[in-house]
């Protein structure tokens, strides 16, 4: 770990960014610890990088205009095959996708289906429980559970400080242990 002082001059975000990509850092100003950031990994900084991109920037502030304009889009049925396109997901991470939707489906009544710009959402109640992050050769599933309240005891799942994330999810080898999370985060949403 490492540990940065903050004095009367910090450091520049992009040296703070640079410390996270190598390990993960302190924040101490005084002696006394202010925070603590984790290394990023290779997912962690893609998101990042396209959170702070000028595209994704422009778009959010056009959402946050549509909202306060009352202009809303609605989805259409063709909405999810749009997204899944527009990622340019190889055909084996689209068959993985639809394996993972057809059994969440399952779960029961009251699930919905919610493609965004960034990912894929499944809601049930109002409460959205699941995302799926398409990439051209793997996945990632944000689980929307408390991060401690997950029963993983293979430790698959990666903790965030809101959520649990799957990462790199290639294949189907742990197809049933990944749809056992899954029903962990319908449930506790349920």
């Amino acid at each position: 770990m490492k540990i940065i002082e903050l004095d009367p001059n910090p450091p520049s975000m992009t040296a703070l960014l640079k410390a996270v990509q190598e390990d993960d850092v302190l924040l101490v100003r005084a002696g006394h610890p202010l925070v603590r950031l984790e290394k990023f990994d290779d997912d962690d900084w893609e998101d990042w990088q396209y959170e702070h991109s000028p595209k994704a920037i422009a778009c959010g502030e056009a959402a946050r205009q549509q909202y306060r304009n009352g202009d809303f889009g609605t989805l259409t049925r063709d909405a999810e095959a749009a997204h899944l396109k527009l990622k340019k997901a190889s055909p084996s991470i689209k068959s993985l996708y639809l394996n993972y939707k057809e059994e969440i489906l399952k779960f029961g009544e009251g699930i919905s289906v919610k493609p965004v710009e960034r990912y894929i959402g499944f809601w049930v109640n109002g409460r959205r429980f699941a995302n799926f992050h398409i990439h051209e050769y793997r996945c990632k599933i944000w689980l929307g559970i408390e991060p401690h309240a997950l029963k993983d005891p293979n430790n698959r799942s990666r903790e965030t400080k809101i959520a649990r994330t799957i990462q790199d999810i290639r294949d189907e080898r742990d197809f049933d242990y990944i749809m056992g999370l899954i029903k962990q985060a319908f449930l506790k949403n349920k």
